[in-house]
Parts: structure tokens; C-alpha cells; sequence
């Protein structure tokens, strides 16, 4: 087969086929460009024995930004502290939750994802990225006071692609509202 590749176009996959002992990544191949100008994609290798390697490649869409605000009937200081540990955050967000120092360990249904906490700011703000986000994406409580009617606010940011922003938003509404239950700020 000489060593050359090339590519067979799926909605939003691309195969790269090349013998093993040849292989050498995107470099040597002319439309290298082509894959490099996507924000983002996973690798997935795919070896049989005596077969060629296939490579997949699922191009990525940037997720986009997108903040939620809530009124809170509560202190700032007592909402934060349902935000800042993990006895908190276990009493609304998820089955369990567990850390070591800045590492978090969600659990929903004997599933468990791991949260790093990337900074923190007293009774204003903290802020998460999960394991598989990109080092641009996190997910962050950031509390506020209005001045005119003193009510506490909490917003929420969070990434998602366009086609599951709003089961996105939905989410956050039901783990919101478990929250305000929870302190009893309804």
C-alpha cells in the first residue's frame, strides 16, 4: 500500500486509513491544514491484527458560553458555603461528593466525575473545570447582592455546543432548585 492515506468525509467524522508501519501522523500528509484549522478533535485508534490502523477523527464544535441567573433568598455567605465544600455541594448537586485539597469527586448514580477547583474568592465567586474540558471551558457560581432590593443572586456559567444548550440550562434549573429547597430559601 506504499504508506498513502486518505480521508472519507461523514457529517462530522473524518477517516484517515494508513498502513501501521507508515503512519506517521498528520505531517506527512498534504491536507494536514485541512484538519488542523477545527477547534478541537478526538483520536481514536482502532488496531486488528494485520490490518491497517483507522484512525477517527470527530471534529469538535467550540462550545459556547452561556450564564443563568437566579434570585436566592438566602445569605451570601450561607449560599456560598453550599458552593465552596463538599458537604455542601453534596446536600444539592450530587449523590456524593468528595475532594483532596482542589480535586473534586461528583457521584451521580455510582458514576463518578472529577472537578478541579481552578480558584475561589470569599462569599463571591468559585470556579470548576471537569476532567474532559478544555483548559478555555469551566463551570463557575459567581454570587452577587442587587443594590436596590438587597435580594442575593447567583449566576451560573457554563459551555455547551448549540444542539444541548438548552437540556443544559434545564439541568441547572432542577440543580438550583434542589439548592433553594435545601437552604430553604423558596
Amino acid at each position: 500500500m506504499g504508506g498513502t492515506a486518505h480521508l472519507q468525509f461523514n457529517k462530522n467524522t473524518i477517516i484517515l486509513f494508513a498502513l501501521p508501519q507508515k503512519f506517521k501522523g498528520f505531517r506527512n500528509y498534504p491536507q494536514k491544514n485541512f484538519v488542523k484549522n477545527f477547534v478541537s478533535f478526538e483520536i481514536m485508534l482502532y488496531l486488528q491484527h494485520y490490518s491497517p490502523i483507522i484512525v477517527a477523527i470527530r471534529i469538535m464544535a467550540k462550545k459556547k458560553k452561556y450564564t443563568i441567573e437566579y434570585i436566592i433568598k438566602s445569605s451570601p455567605l450561607v449560599l456560598y458555603n453550599c458552593l465552596i465544600s463538599a458537604t455542601g455541594l453534596q446536600q444539592w448537586f450530587a449523590d456524593t461528593v468528595d475532594n483532596e485539597g482542589d480535586t473534586f469527586f461528583f457521584t451521580w448514580n455510582g458514576e463518578t466525575e472529577t472537578a478541579q477547583m481552578l480558584s475561589d474568592e470569599d462569599d463571591d465567586y468559585i470556579r470548576f473545570r471537569w476532567e474532559y474540558q478544555d483548559n478555555d471551558e469551566y463551570f463557575e457560581f459567581r454570587i452577587d447582592k442587587t443594590e436596590i432590593t438587597n435580594d442575593t443572586i447567583l449566576f451560573v456559567t457554563d459551555f455547551a455546543d448549540d444542539k444541548e444548550m438548552d437540556s443544559q440550562k434545564r439541568l441547572w434549573d432542577a440543580q438550583i432548585h434542589n439548592l433553594i429547597k435545601r437552604i430553604g430559601a423558596s
